[in-house]
């Protein structure tokens, strides 16, 4: 189970959470279950750790560092993240926007309808 950061777009009581945060208030966020069907610690010199992690979706890797710091009695937070694949899209197979110029664009998009 994990608990949804403060500052995330879920709803509670019709409002966002991080507008009820960013008032001052407490937001009242329930756990919800989540999957980690991977990690691996990629890298290890500390006080840095590069890991790679496959979640389900509605996964907030953020608050997955928040917790295993708290865990750890140390804290932790990311310094960097970078979402390699989501659904059936992979990194591999992106385009760099440079690349994208005017006259080609069409190619590389798709009827998503």
């Amino acid at each position: 189970m994990q608990v949804p950061p403060d500052y995330s777009a879920i709803k509670v009581k019709g409002r966002k959470a991080y507008e009820i945060a960013r008032s001052g208030q407490a937001v009242p966020l329930k756990p919800r279950r989540i999957v980690v069907s991977y990690i691996n610690l990629s890298k290890v010199k500390l006080p840095i750790i590069k890991f790679e992690i496959q979640v389900s979706s509605g996964t907030y890797i953020r608050a997955i560092a928040r917790d295993l710091g708290d865990m750890l009695g140390c804290g932790a937070y990311l310094n960097n993240l970078r979402r390699t694949s989501i659904g059936d899209f992979g990194i591999d197979a992106a385009h760099n926007i440079s690349t994208l110029t005017q006259g080609n664009w069409e190619k590389y998009t798709f009827n998503a309808l």
